[in-house]
């Protein structure tokens, strides 16, 4: 794998990449989509064994086989992710329950969390009206915001 691995320094810092190029012929990697592509890098990065396997079905000459996958994290939105986060606190819960450790219960892979909220506009064209619309904000979604926190 050590063949693959490439380093580029840029400013101070050194970083670690995987270069097609040494895994497949111009021809193969120009054929694959970009998708396919990242895909690969992170087959060749996390999980090697499974490469020379990826790389046969990925070129046409193997048989279907599973792809590993493995992100750096996973990014949620507020709206999407709600049902996910409940379903960690029921976990969490049951964990407490049957007397275990509920802080145990976490995703494998770092997840960051992004709230895309619009605050309705109530007051305007006076002092402080940002901070009034934002109390009545935070008084109507405390429950979500205490949940989220």
């Amino acid at each position: 794998m050590s063949d693959v691995l490439n380093h580029l320094d840029i400013g101070g810092q050194r970083y670690a990449y995987i270069d097609l190029h040494k895994l497949l012929t111009p021809v193969q990697l120009h054929r694959l989509p970009y998708c396919l592509r990242i895909l690969l890098e992170n087959i060749a990065r996390c999980a090697p064994a499974s490469l020379p396997s990826v790389l046969a079905r990925a070129t046409g000459s193997g048989p279907d086989c599973e792809v590993p996958f493995q992100p750096n994290r996973l990014m949620f939105h507020d709206t999407t992710c709600l049902p996910a986060l409940a379903d960690f606190a029921g976990m969490r819960d049951v964990v407490a329950e049957l007397g275990g450790d509920p802080t145990a219960v976490n995703p494998a892979i770092p997840a960051v969390l992004t709230i895309d909220h619009s605050v309705i506009v109530e007051h305007y064209a006076e002092a402080g009206a940002v901070d009034a619309n934002l109390d009545i904000d935070f008084r109507r979604n405390s429950e979500r915001y205490r949940f989220i926190k």
